[in-house]
């Protein structure tokens, strides 16, 4: 049985087992519908656990592994089959196994064109982002600047994939000109992504994001926007909004 077989007969007789009230309504939510995947509606808990449980597969070298995923993930027309190979990068990978693997995992980006998958690729680059700066952050810069808005989307996010996790993160410096590339893209999750990585930049750069808030608020997205001030005061929430209205109210004029 390969790879792919394997995972999805696996994950199948899953969704049997514990069926989904609202198939359609899961596919919305995840984007799967948008990109045309079919979804068995697991819950994420029940997918961690096939990894934990394990494959077949998992008991080959590192190459063989890596080999056999890279078939899952590209191979694939379900979501949840899609992201087993990323569940296992995240709980199974050691470090320097995670390092090794920057190759395949960068080539992954094309097929993350839903949130659930783009983030949690995310994630993966960001742990290997820590580890070799030099390497990974000209990819992101060059996908920061690219057409395609899911790789811009995965170019900001990576950054900071959640601000205490990260163990170490690039000045603040080098980071905002990735994020204000996307200011006024025109695409509803690269706006979500702009928010994310605002809110997780001010988490480790607090002054440095708050004085770049202050001058451009009234820039940013009503997603881009709601996400970013998530963890500000309430005094810093009211002077941006009032500044918000204010520019609305002159646009009027």
């Amino acid at each position: 049985m390969t790879p792919l077989r394997e995972v999805t007969t696996r994950l199948e007789a899953l969704a049997r087992e514990h069926p989904h009230g609202n198939l359609e309504l899961a596919a919305r939510y995840h984007g799967a519908d948008a990109i045309g995947l079919r979804t068995l509606g697991l819950m994420v808990p029940m997918q961690r656990a096939a990894v934990r449980e394990g494959y077949s597969f998992l008991a080959g070298s590192e190459r063989e592994i890596a080999r056999a995923l890279d078939e899952v993930w590209r191979g694939s027309d379900c979501f949840e089959v899609m992201a087993q190979p990323l569940f296992y990068y995240a709980q199974k990978a050691r470090r320097g196994q995670l390092l090794a693997r920057w190759p395949l995992l960068r080539d992954w980006s094309p097929r993350a064109k839903c949130w659930p998958h783009a983030d949690q690729l995310c994630g993966l680059y960001a742990s290997i982002l820590e580890l070799d700066p030099e390497r990974v952050f000209p990819v992101l810069d060059r996908w920061s600047q690219g057409r395609l808005p899911w790789k811009r989307r995965l170019s900001i996010v990576s950054l900071i994939y959640y601000a205490n996790s990260r163990s170490s993160v690039l000045p603040f410096a080098q980071l905002l000109p990735l994020i204000e590339r996307q200011v006024d893209v025109d695409h509803v999750y690269v706006q979500k992504g702009v928010g994310w990585s605002l809110r997780e930049l001010g988490n480790v750069y607090p002054q440095e994001t708050w004085s770049w808030l202050e001058r451009n608020a009234t820039r940013l997205s009503a997603s881009a926007y709601s996400a970013a001030v998530e963890k500000r005061s309430k005094a810093e929430r009211d002077s941006l909004k009032a500044a918000r209205k204010a520019a609305r109210q002159s646009k009027r004029r």
